[in-house]
C-alpha cells in the first residue's frame, strides 16, 4: 500500500501533465481559431488526472484494494504513460499544424504578389483594358482607358456606355449584343467602333472582350485600342492605290509578278486591259504570256529574261505582242529580280506599258527625218550653186564693174586736164562730182566684196589682244585726218578668243563711225571697255559723244545700205554696222545699239553663244 508521499508524488505529477495539455490545448487553438477537436484533449486529459486522483484517495483510505497482482506504483506509472502519450501526440500535431500555418502564409503571399503583378500589367497595359459587369457598368479601367475615352476613372466607374455617350446608337446595340454572348462564356472580337471622346474628338477602336469571374462574380473584361493611325493610313494606301491604279489606266501601264520556280504569272486589271483578256482567257503562267509574244521577237525576250535571271543586267525590252484579234501591239516591260539568301532568283516584279503609239510617232519621225535630211540635202546643193554663183557675182563686181569705174575716173581726169581753163567753175563742180560718185562706187564695191567674204570665210580662232587693236585703229584714224583732237580712252587687258583680222575689220567699222560722227563736237570723246556679268560673257562696247540717232531706228541700222544720216552730211556707203554684225554672228555672239539724239551711240557686242 503506497504511502502519503508516493501519493503526493503522483498527484503533483498529474497536475503538472494537466497543465501541460491546457497550455498544448490553448497554443493549438491560437494556431487554428478552432475549438473542436483540439479541446477534447485538455478533457481527456483532465477525466484521467480526477480518475487517477480519486483511485489514488480511494487506496489511501483504504475504500479501494488494488488487484493482487498489481502495484498503485504500477497503476500509477500506466496512467502517466498514457498521459505523456497523449501529450506527445499533441506536440506532433501542433508542429504538423505549424508546417500546415507556414505553408498557408507563404501561399496567401504568393498569391498576393502574383495579384500585384496582375495589378501592375493590368494598369501599365498600353491598350485600354476595363472591367464590366453584366449590366453593362464599368467596375475598373486602367490608364490607358482613361486616355483613350477621356473620362478619369471615377466619373468612369459606376457607368455605362450609354451614360457616357461613348458610341453611336448602331454601336450601342452592337456593344449590347457583345456583351450578351461574352455573359455566355464566349469571348467576342475584334470589333470596331467609334467612339467619342469627353472632349468630343472621334477615334476608332478595336475592342476584344473576354468572360472573368473575380470573387465568385461574373464580368467581362475588355481591351481596347486606337486604330485610328492604323484606318487612316489604310485609307491613305487606299488611295494611293486608287491613285495608283488610275495612272495605270491612263498611262496604260499595267503590273505583274512571276513566280520563277512554278511558273505562275499575275496580272494586274490594267495588263489584262492591254493584253485584250478576260481572267478566263489567260491562264496565268510565264509560258501563256509566251505565246503571246510576236514570233519574230521571241529570240530578243528570251534572251533579257536569262540575262536578268543571271544578274547581266536589269530586265528592260521592247517587244510586239498579238492580240486575241490579230492586232500586233508594241509594249515596253521593266522588271527586278528578288533573290534568295543564295542568291538564287525566287520572283521576278515589273510593269508593262503599251508603246504602240510612240513606236508608231518614232517611225513617223524617222520618215520625216529622212524627207527632212533629202530636203537638206537639196538645200545644201541649192545653196553651194547660189555660193558659187555669189562668188561669180564677186568676181564679176571685182573685176568687170572696176574696169568701167577706172575708165570713168581716166576720161574725167583727162577731161578736167585738157579744158580745165576753158571751164567755167559750175562744169568743173559736175566734173568734181562724178569723180566723187565714181570713188564712192569703188569704196562700195569693196565693202561688199568685204561683206561677201565674211560669211564665206571660216573663223581662224585664236586670242587675240583687243586693247591692242583698238590702238591701232585709232593710231590709223589719227594720221588720216590729223587735223582733229579727240579724246580716246581704251581698257587695257582686254583679250579674247577670235578671229584676229575679222575682229579687226569690226574694230575699224564701230571706232570709224565713232570717230566720223563726232567730227562736229568741240570736245569729242571715244571710249572702247568691256563690262562682265557674273555667269555671262563679256560684254564689249565702243561708245561715243556723237551725234547719235533716234533709238526708234536702233534694230534696223545693221542691215545693209541702212543710213541714218544724208551723204551730203557724212559719207558712207551703208555696209559698215551689215558687215559688223554678220562678223559678231559668225563669232557666235550677237550686237545691239543704243543711242539717243545729240547724245552719243554705244555699240555693245559678245563674241560667244553662251552670252
Amino acid at each position: 500500500m503506497p504511502g502519503p508521499m508516493a501519493i503526493s508524488i503522483v498527484i503533483a505529477v498529474i497536475v503538472l501533465l494537466l497543465l501541460a495539455a491546457v497550455s498544448l490545448t490553448l497554443r493549438l487553438l491560437r494556431s487554428t481559431g478552432r475549438w473542436i477537436p483540439w479541446a477534447i484533449f485538455p478533457v481527456a486529459i483532465a477525466a484521467l488526472a480526477v480518475w487517477q486522483s480519486v483511485t489514488l484517495y480511494r487506496v489511501a483510505t483504504g475504500s479501494f484494494s488494488p488487484p493482487p497482482d498489481m502495484t498503485t506504483a504500477m497503476f500509477a506509472a500506466v496512467t502517466t504513460s498514457l498521459l505523456v502519450a497523449m501529450l506527445y501526440r499533441g506536440g506532433q500535431v501542433l508542429t504538423g499544424m505549424r508546417q500546415a500555418n507556414e505553408d498557408l502564409r507563404r501561399s496567401q503571399q504568393t498569391l498576393s504578389e502574383s495579384e500585384e503583378r496582375l495589378k501592375i500589367l493590368f494598369e501599365d497595359a498600353p491598350d485600354g483594358c476595363y472591367v464590366m459587369d453584366l449590366a453593362g457598368r464599368f467596375v475598373d479601367g486602367n490608364r490607358a482607358a482613361e486616355e483613350l475615352i477621356g473620362y478619369p476613372r471615377g466619373d468612369m466607374i459606376g457607368s455605362s456606355f450609354l451614360d457616357l455617350q461613348l458610341l453611336s446608337a448602331e454601336d450601342l446595340a452592337a456593344a449590347a449584343g457583345a456583351l450578351s454572348v461574352s455573359a455566355t462564356g464566349e469571348p467576342i472580337g475584334p470589333v470596331e467602333y467609334e467612339l467619342r471622346r469627353k472632349d468630343g474628338g472621334r477615334i476608332m477602336v478595336e475592342i476584344r472582350t473576354y468572360p472573368v469571374t473575380i470573387e465568385g462574380e461574373s464580368l467581362v473584361l475588355g481591351v481596347a485600342r486606337d486604330i485610328s493611325a492604323r484606318r487612316q493610313a489604310e485609307k491613305g494606301l487606299r488611295e494611293h492605290e486608287a491613285r495608283l491604279l488610275n495612272a495605270q489606266r491612263v498611262a496604260a501601264m499595267g503590273d505583274w509578278l512571276w513566280q520563277i520556280e512554278t511558273g505562275e504569272l499575275s496580272w494586274s486589271e490594267q495588263t489584262y486591259a492591254l493584253f485584250g483578256l478576260s481572267h478566263d482567257e489567260f491562264d496565268q503562267t510565264f509560258e501563256g504570256f509566251r505565246k503571246l509574244v510576236h514570233p519574230d521577237d521571241m529570240g530578243l525576250l528570251e534572251d533579257r529574261v536569262d540575262a536578268a535571271l543571271k544578274g547581266r543586267r536589269e530586265y528592260s525590252v521592247d517587244h510586239r505582242i498579238v492580240l486575241p484579234g490579230g492586232e500586233t501591239r508594241h509594249v515596253h516591260e521593266n522588271g527586278e529580280v528578288t533573290r534568295d539568301e543564295l542568291g538564287e532568283p525566287v520572283s521576278m516584279v515589273g510593269t508593262v506599258i503599251d508603246i504602240t503609239e510612240r513606236k508608231l510617232a518614232e517611225e513617223q519621225i524617222r520618215d520625216l527625218n529622212e524627207e527632212l535630211e533629202e530636203r537638206v540635202r537639196k538645200r545644201t546643193s541649192d545653196l553651194e550653186a547660189a555660193v558659187k554663183d555669189m562668188e561669180s557675182f564677186s568676181y564679176a563686181v571685182s573685176h568687170d564693174l572696176r574696169q568701167p569705174l577706172r575708165t570713168i575716173n581716166g576720161f574725167v581726169q583727162l577731161l578736167a586736164e585738157d579744158v580745165a581753163a576753158a571751164l567755167d567753175p559750175s562744169t568743173r563742180a559736175h566734173l568734181d562730182r562724178i569723180r566723187e560718185g565714181a570713188s564712192r562706187m569703188g569704196q562700195m564695191i569693196d565693202d561688199l566684196l568685204q561683206l561677201a567674204r565674211v560669211g564665206k570665210a571660216g573663223l581662224s580662232r585664236e586670242e587675240v589682244n583687243l586693247s591692242q587693236l583698238a590702238r591701232d585703229v585709232v593710231s590709223d584714224l589719227e594720221t588720216s585726218d590729223s587735223g582733229r583732237s579727240v579724246e580716246v580712252c581704251v581698257q587695257d587687258g582686254l583679250t579674247d578668243d577670235g578671229d584676229e583680222g575679222l575682229l579687226t575689220v569690226l574694230l575699224q567699222n564701230l571706232l570709224g563711225n565713232a570717230w566720223k560722227f563726232t567730227a562736229g563736237r568741240e570736245a569729242a570723246r571715244i571710249e572702247f571697255g568691256a563690262r562682265r556679268v557674273e555667269g555671262r560673257d563679256t560684254i564689249y562696247y565702243v561708245g561715243d559723244n556723237g551725234i547719235g540717232f533716234d533709238s526708234v531706228y536702233a534694230g534696223r541700222i545693221f542691215g545693209a545700205f541702212q543710213q541714218l544720216h544724208h551723204a551730203n552730211e557724212f559719207d558712207g556707203t551703208g555696209i559698215g554696222l551689215a558687215t559688223v554684225e554678220r562678223i559678231v554672228r559668225h563669232h557666235g555672239g550677237r550686237v545691239w545699239a543704243e543711242a539717243a539724239v545729240n547724245e552719243g551711240a554705244t555699240f555693245s557686242f559678245t563674241l560667244h553663244s553662251h552670252s
